[in-house]
């Protein structure tokens, strides 16, 4: 699949991110690409067109995510319809999720723009917690859900889907 409209979210508070981002601009600029950079993203580099995150998702035939696993699970989390391929670039401590390391960005931007990548079709699973019957809380998880107290800012239930009511 040959990505014509790519989208740039990124994990601000990582160091290296304003470099990267730069970085992959600078990089796709030189192939006749769209590319789209999420709102904060943006921020870091200047960009004052920047666009939120849930129209990147609907715009964009491919999304670049920098950051680690964290970052790869909280954007799957934002979206609440379908979500296009995510191809995550590591600049965080744990990078399983991600494709290659920050400093492949160029191989990377080559293999967006050829095409040659493979797709990891990926089960995502809605978490649903139910109080009398009724959702009291809702949210898509790539591997594990999880629910947490505000109140007491403990971890509560650790959710480990016993059925799959329905995929994504």
């Amino acid at each position: 699949m040959r990505a014509e409209h790519i989208g740039v979210i990124a994990n601000t508070s990582k160091p290296g991110a304003k470099e990267l981002v730069a970085a992959l601009r600078e990089e796709f600029g030189k192939h006749p690409l769209q590319v789209s950079v999420e709102k904060h993203t943006g921020e870091l580099v200047g960009i004052t067109d920047g666009r939120e995150t849930k129209f990147l998702a609907r715009e964009c035939d491919l999304l670049v995510v920098l950051g680690g696993d964290g970052t790869m699970l909280q954007v799957v989390q934002s979206f609440s319809g379908p979500i296009p391929p995510i191809y995550g670039i590591n600049i965080g401590s744990l990078g399983f999720l991600t494709c290659v390391a920050g400093s492949a960005y160029k191989e990377a931007v080559e293999v967006i723009v050829d095409g040659s990548y493979e797709l990891s079709k990926r089960t995502l699973l809605t978490v649903e917690i139910l109080r009398e019957g009724e959702p009291i809380f809702t949210n898509r998880a790539l591997n594990d859900g999880s629910a947490a107290s505000d109140a007491c800012r403990t971890l509560i239930a650790t959710l480990r889907p016993s059925r799959v009511s329905r995929a994504l």
